[in-house]
């Protein structure tokens, strides 16, 4: 980091530089991690009363300042660090004494001191690392449409994969589990990491707020008679068709109409707003993910297909970040002659009638992903 343009964090209405981290810990995932080294208000204010209310500092009895602070309990590692050792160091050096609640419990994290500045100032750091720590944080949930329940299309995924693996399973890396499972097939239009029921709740508060106005946008359709999603043609993410990672169901509206795009985008942009997803791309990739080599669960086929990949000269399989379990190397798939041979392959048709915040790594009783909510687009 150039220690003259240094990283700025804005709290609350208040700028801080943050310089680069020295010392290092252990989060909660076993990760390394670092209490930020020295912390300095950009404008060079004094301390004032302000400070009191943007970190709700207060006065006891005693003399004593206080400070009650509420962190997902899934950050709590982060402020602890290997040993405790960024806990201790922080208290050290605000002359601060922090109680944390027990690793799996929920509650405030309470910052006491003789001092109003140095409550200030650890609890500053302390949301300074819980941003850190949120960065570190795999994503827990989806917004996606999903694409089941028409039988159509659970038949049509099934052809299509049988048909894959009968005229190319000799491809390089083709096997049977890098494809998705048709019960679980989605248009994903984001992640979000919601690492608390208050988390998930404000979310689903957002997603009510919008829910007439997307179904404005869609014309207010009535019980059956939603616009039709027509999920036809494959197209792959990079720009190598020998080299997949991911081939895709290209998605639109039966009407060729924009209005998926849109009520896509339009979505994706208030959550971002509000801060409950981060920005990705200009506009969301509308995209029905078919084939993913992340999934891949054979060793022995990933360990062959990458022995393959060597001999033609690539490099070997990069790191996944799949589940535990899965085949750690994610190795490529040859997907060239699918794409030339089935390039328009029809999935199928589905209503635009419902959009989900789905929970990651779990399974309904329909087998789709746990819903967390049901945003609804049909009008009564």
């Amino acid at each position: 980091m150039d220690v003259l343009r240094p990283r700025i964090i804005d709290l609350g209405g208040r700028y801080y530089r943050c310089s680069p981290a020295t010392v290092g810990a252990a989060s909660s995932d076993g990760e390394s991690t670092a209490l930020p080294a020295y912390v300095e208000d950009v404008h060079d204010d004094d301390y004032d009363e302000n400070d009191d209310e943007t970190c709700n500092i207060e006065e006891e009895d005693n003399g004593m300042f206080v400070s009650r602070l509420r962190f997902p309990s899934a950050l709590f590692g982060f402020f602890i660090g290997r040993g405790g050792d960024i806990k201790q160091r922080l208290e050290r050096e605000t002359s601060t004494t922090i109680t944390i609640p027990k690793r799996g419990s929920e509650g405030d994290v309470v910052v006491h001191g003789s001092a109003r500045r140095g409550v200030a100032s650890a609890c500053s750091r302390l949301e300074m690392l819980a941003l850190k720590g949120r960065k570190k944080t795999e994503w827990t949930h989806l917004l996606c449409i999903p694409l089941t329940g028409v039988a159509e299309v659970q038949e049509h995924c099934a052809m299509f994969k049988q048909a894959v693996l009968d005229s190319y399973g000799r491809m390089r890396g083709i096997e049977p589990s890098i494809f998705q499972n048709p019960l679980k097939l989605h248009l994903t239009l984001g992640t979000l990491k919601l690492l608390s029921q208050s988390e998930i709740d404000e979310t689903v508060r957002h997603l009510k707020d919008v829910t007439p106005t997307l179904r404005d946008m869609l014309g207010n359709p009535k019980p059956g008679h939603s616009p039709a999603i027509r999920i036809e043609g494959i197209e792959y993410m990079n720009d190598d068709p020998s080299e997949v990672d991911i081939l895709y169901a290209k998605v639109e509206l039966v009407d060729d109409s924009s209005r998926l795009q849109e009520v896509a985008d339009y979505l994706v942009d208030q959550l971002v707003s509000a801060g409950m997803m981060e920005k990705e791309y200009d506009r969301v990739k509308l995209h029905a993910t078919i084939i993913n080599t992340k999934l891949r669960k054979s060793a022995t086929a990933g360990a062959q297909s990458g022995k393959a990949h060597e001999a033609r000269g690539g490099g070997a399989g990069r790191k996944g970040q799949g589940r535990p379990g899965f085949h750690e190397a994610r190795e490529t798939c040859d997907a060239s002659a699918i794409l030339q041979d089935m390039e328009s392959f029809h999935f199928g048709e589905v209503p635009f009638a419902q959009v989900h915040l789905s929970q990651r790594y779990t399974a309904g009783d329909d087998q789709f992903y746990k819903c967390a909510y049901n945003l609804s687009l049909v009008d009564g």
